[in-house]
């Protein structure tokens, strides 16, 4: 790839990465505007349990497939790529169903026991069928981010979901949570739906392929992902158990502002993960080197702008959301410091996971969600949503900054290439 390709090819996933986060910032512009925050609430809460749920039932094939995929040469019925897309599709996919099924089963339970919330109940069961919707599309979505089909990998997994449910929001009468789930997981349909159709090759003639056992090449990715996303996530479930539904729609929505600092990081991850194994399986580590900390030294420098905004003015940017959501500029303060050491520490979990470190992001992850849980179930009852807010910004921390100690002990380099220790 030519020097003007390659800038072109980053200025235009740059743009559908910032497409993709101003999408999710829609969604939660037009929830907080439309419904009333004890809905929003109900709605985030949702949101973030089936966001989870998707991923647990992946098992981890899906950075898996962006490894593969991007590694692969040929895409026929011996192709290993194809095989672990079919084991994928198989065997993830029930256990994705399963998921989906045991959700709506007890979601009444989960409602009054774990939340304490009974109105939840009804959306947690509409939010149900966007398991199974919203899981496959991301394993799809994954592939064709392996097969450098960055954009639209990009427009299925971050714009189209979004876009579609806020527009169904802002568009509708009804006011409630329960109708915010169900166009939710229309639009995973949708989005589902046509990722189907931009696989390069037939995704039905696969599921007749026997699949060799990827069980044990999953888990790694698996676990990574799953306490990544406790790290990130695990304050706004406590906070829902312990916590109002408007005080869990503060947290939601000053998360998500935080989380505007990394989407250049999201940028670079999506850019640069398919070069990290490349570069990683030709033993190229000069250049896995020079490309790591240009990631690092872009996601830095475009993030740089609007983390001043965060700190400079975060009641702005709160009640920006509604007068309600104005007390939440504590939550936004705290979680930004998490969100600039993780933009400043750079790729390094996709780096881990594409350069055969998978078992070592895995361990970190693990301790860091195990932090998670701890801090938010001590955190959260004694100071409310702040609790929760600190605990996630924590370990958002200790996460970052273990993993970039582990690039240097692995591979004899920072990621973000100022940074000097002996």
């Amino acid at each position: 790839m030519t020097t003007s390709n390659s800038l072109m090819h980053i200025v235009k996933v740059f743009a559908f990465r910032s497409i993709g986060m101003l999408s999710a910032f829609a969604l939660n512009f037009i929830a907080a505007l439309k419904l009333p925050p004890s809905e929003a609430g109900l709605f985030f809460i949702g949101n973030t349990l089936i966001v989870f749920l998707a991923l647990s039932g992946r098992v981890g094939a899906d950075n898996l497939l962006v490894k593969t995929f991007s590694i692969e040469k040929r895409f026929d019925g011996n192709s290993e790529a194809i095989k672990l897309y079919s084991f994928a599709i198989k065997k993830l996919g029930t256990v994705l169903i399963f998921f989906s099924f045991s959700l709506l089963v007890f979601s009444d339970y989960l409602s009054v026991y774990v939340f304490n919330k009974p109105e939840l109940a009804l959306t947690l069961k509409l939010f149900s069928p966007s398991i199974v919707f919203y899981g496959i599309n991301l394993i799809n979505t994954q592939a064709l981010l392996g097969l450098r089909k960055t954009n639209q990998s990009i427009l299925l997994a971050n714009i189209t979901p979004p876009i579609i449910t806020a527009s169904i929001i802002f568009i509708s009468n009804d006011s409630s949570s329960t109708h915010a789930a169900f166009a939710f997981s229309c639009a995973s349909f949708v989005s589902l739906t046509f990722s189907f159709l931009l696989l390069p090759f037939n995704p039905l003639s696969t599921i007749k392929i026997k699949c060799p056992v990827y069980w044990s090449q999953c888990f790694p990715f698996f676990w990574a992902s799953i306490s990544s996303q406790l790290v990130l996530w695990t304050g706004q479930l406590v906070g829902g158990a312990f916590t109002t539904s408007e005080e869990v729609a503060q947290l939601t929505i000053a998360l998500r502002i935080s989380m505007l600092v990394s989407f250049p990081l999201l940028v670079a991850n999506a850019i640069y993960s398919p070069l990290f194994a490349k570069n990683h399986n030709d033993r190229n580590h000069k250049t896995l080197k020079e490309v790591a900390q240009q990631a690092s030294a872009l996601s830095l420098a475009v993030a740089s702008p609007i983390l001043l905004v965060c700190i400079i003015v975060p009641e702005q940017l709160m009640s920006f959301f509604g007068e309600s959501y104005k007390d939440g500029a504590p939550l936004l303060f705290v979680l930004i410091i998490g969100q600039t050491v993780n933009v400043s520490c750079g790729s390094v979990g996709q780096l881990l996971m594409m350069c055969g470190k998978e078992r070592t992001f895995r361990n970190l992850t693990i301790i860091s969600g195990t932090i998670s849980i701890l801090l938010a179930t001590s955190l959260t009852p004694i100071f409310g949503i702040l609790g929760a807010a600190i605990a996630t910004s924590a370990s958002i921390s200790i996460l970052n900054i273990t993993a970039a100690k582990a690039i240097k002990s692995s591979f004899g380099f920072w990621v973000f290439p100022r940074i000097k220790f002996s």
